[in-house]
């Protein structure tokens, strides 16, 4: 007998954001409305939140649009935690015509220190995370002589040594049962 498991059971949240297909309700008004009037500038918990990712330097050498996204998502992740209420920046941002949160997304709140300026050199981007190969395609791309595309793959700088490896003049380790032999047969 096969096993049957109920429907997954669907909250406000689920049905809520979905504003992408034009089917926009008072419901997605309103949780939209209460996240645009939302005191994220007073909510320590948040602000505390948005200190971490200040310091981390998530924010660093961004522009203000890339900043405002930043920011902007933290806010939308921290409104869903707390409110139960499903909202993403980007479909926020959507529904609002692009005009962002009353409170301007790209200024920090008060209590939340600016991160430090970025460095006079560009900072590089940091590399995403590399996709992890299977034995067949490493051999094919070691084949075809693109080692370069192979993650991790690092050149060593001046080559390999063309000298021959050098002469052990340390004697062999003795086995457990040699030790036993020579010991026997001395005594």
């Amino acid at each position: 007998m096969a096993t049957t498991y109920p429907d997954p059971v669907r909250t406000d949240a689920d049905t809520a954001v979905n504003v992408s297909d034009g089917n926009q309700s008072d419901n997605i008004a309103d949780i939209y409305a209460q996240f645009a009037t939302y005191p994220f500038e007073t909510d320590e918990v948040f602000l505390e939140g948005l200190r971490g990712i200040a310091g981390s330097g998530a924010v660093d050498g961004l522009g203000d649009d890339e900043r405002a996204y930043v920011i902007g998502r933290a806010k939308a992740f921290y409104f869903t935690k707390t409110q139960g209420k499903e909202v993403t920046w980007e479909e926020y941002v959507r529904w609002s015509g692009g005009q962002g949160s009353a409170g301007g997304p790209s200024s920090l709140p008060a209590g939340v220190a600016a991160p430090p300026p970025p460095p006079s050199s560009t900072t590089p981007a940091p590399p995403s995370d590399p996709k992890e190969l299977s034995l067949a395609e490493i051999s094919a791309l070691i084949e075809s002589g693109q080692t370069h595309l192979i993650p991790n793959n690092e050149v060593i700088p001046g080559g390999l040594s063309e000298e021959p490896p050098s002469e052990t003049y340390a004697p062999p380790r003795k086995k457990p049962w040699e030790d036993a032999t020579t010991t026997a047969t001395t005594e």
